[in-house]
């Protein structure tokens, strides 16, 4: 099939433009342009043998630490590549093939820098050596820290923090070009309007806490399915009855921002992905079972990292009834190895799907990611939830797992949002009671109650959360 590749980006000029701080949000009269911009020069190009590379390896780039980093790129058929590099590495030549493609490995050493690299003729400077994490999904992971008004970093400036914005495209075929695009960093309210805010939020706590560099890959689309993100030969691999579900269009369709979004960035080294999506599959949770579990291994494939970390933000509160898409999301978490996922059902806004508060968000990722990936201690890898249902006379007493120092009611006397419902699976408001850690619930229209369910609705203000801040995520026992 003919390629067709459709492409919203930046010039390379307009991604100067980006790092000297020309900014747009709804609340533009509270920006500034700054004076003394931290802004990276057009990559370096070849003089001879039309070497080339993608725009991830590009002055101020982040390569991740004690590893064999993947540099690829393309150049004349039989064209000689040799990558050296200042941190010592040795040096690494390799030679192209008939279709012009070329592939080295070179080793990094622990975090640090700034250092040189040089791909024949090409040098690139300014490059960062610390972990390297993926940020996709739909719009909440695009949202940008200019939409979140910077909250609680405006004219913060972090150059260990940087992120590489994957431009706008989609395509029928896997592509290997992307649209030309720049790493960015310096201060927030000059390049915030193009940095994904939970990236950003998740970058700074791991940064802050791990003391090295951090470079984020922000691959991100507004309202996309899971269909989309994943090739179209694993979409095919799908049990009709799933496939049969997705209803494609000639605005997008199966592997289409995979395509042109994903599969270029292969096989750039990463430690891991944070994934901010669901909206757009909320009413097919079923299939969302099959097919994100198949996303997620189809990626670990393609950047050749079978225990790549993977974790999910769960689907916030809103109007729209996500109660079994977050069910759903908390399923597969569990079930796909290294994996784990965040709740978020205390941030929703009833008539924003867009919630701006991302902070909570990229934070408690983080948190995840340092006590599962990195294996740091006093750090969460899940707020509160069920545990286990116990008689107590013609009431019931919910226990809870991973509750921390404890819980805690935020607001009001008692717990809100718990049901209960007897034999015949109806169930009804309950009246509830936290005691020692523990939350009893009844109701006088259920006798005898047999299940219990938290939060089964759109939109809520949770008031039942740990000592340090999270929410008990919802659950039912039926």
């Amino acid at each position: 099939m003919k390629s067709k590749l459709l492409t919203f980006s930046l010039s390379a000029f307009g991604c100067l433009l980006l790092l000297v701080g020309t900014s747009c949000d709804a609340k533009s009269e509270e920006l500034h342009l700054w004076e003394e911009p931290t802004g990276q020069p057009d990559a370096p190009k070849s003089e001879g043998g039309n070497l080339h590379l993608s725009p991830l390896f590009s002055p101020g780039m982040v390569l991740q630490q004690n590893a064999r980093v993947a540099i690829f790129g393309t150049a004349d058929p039989g064209t000689p590549v040799r990558v050296t590099a200042s941190w010592g590495a040795e040096s690494e030549t390799v030679r192209t093939s008939e279709e012009g493609k070329f592939l080295a490995y070179i080793q990094t050493p622990a975090a640090g820098g700034p250092y040189t690299m040089q791909v024949n003729e090409l040098s690139f400077g300014d490059i960062l050596i610390g972990e390297v994490w993926i940020c996709s999904g739909q719009s909440n992971m695009q949202f940008t820290l200019s939409e979140c008004y910077f909250s609680g970093v405006w004219g913060e400036t972090n150059p260990n923090i940087r992120m590489f914005r994957v431009p706008f495209a989609q395509s029928e075929d896997p592509q290997t070009e992307m649209a030309e695009s720049c790493w960015l960093y310096g201060k927030t309210n000059d390049v915030g309007n193009r940095m994904s805010a939970v990236g950003y939020y998740f970058a700074r706590r791991l940064q802050q806490e791990l003391g090295v560099p951090i470079g984020m890959i922000s691959s991100s689309r507004g309202g996309t399915g899971v269909e989309e993100w994943m090739s179209a030969t694993c979409f095919e691999s799908l049990p009709a009855s799933i496939r049969a579900q997705y209803v494609a269009s000639t605005k997008k369709w199966p592997g289409c921002w995979y395509n042109a979004m994903i599969h270029p960035l292969l096989p750039y080294t990463v430690s891991g992905v944070i994934w901010y999506q669901g909206e757009n599959n909320w009413n097919r949770p079923r299939g969302y079972h099959t097919l994100l579990p198949a996303m997620i291994e189809q990626w670990r494939e393609d950047f050749d990292n079978p225990g790549m970390p993977f974790y999910l933000v769960q689907l916030t509160s809103f109007s729209t009834k996500w109660m079994e898409m977050r069910e759903m999301q908390e399923i597969i978490a569990d079930q796909t190895p290294y994996s784990g996922y965040v709740p978020t059902i205390d941030i929703g806004e009833e008539k924003n799907i867009h919630p701006r508060k991302k902070q909570p968000v990229g934070e408690r990722l983080a948190e995840l990611a340092l006590s599962k990936h990195y294996g740091k201690s006093g750090f969460r890898e899940s707020g509160p939830r069920f545990d286990r249902l116990e008689k107590a006379g013609d009431r019931l007493r919910i226990h809870f797992k991973h509750i921390g120092q404890g819980l805690k009611l935020a607001s009001g006397e008692q717990p809100a949002y718990f049901e209960v419902a007897g034999a015949d699976g109806i169930y009804h408001s309950a009246e509830a009671l936290l005691e020692d850690n523990t939350v009893l619930v009844w109701s006088d229209e259920v006798d005898t109650p047999t299940d219990v369910r938290y939060f089964w609705v759109g939109f809520g203000t949770p008031n039942l959360f740990s000592v340090d801040g999270w929410p008990v995520a919802q659950f039912r026992t039926r």
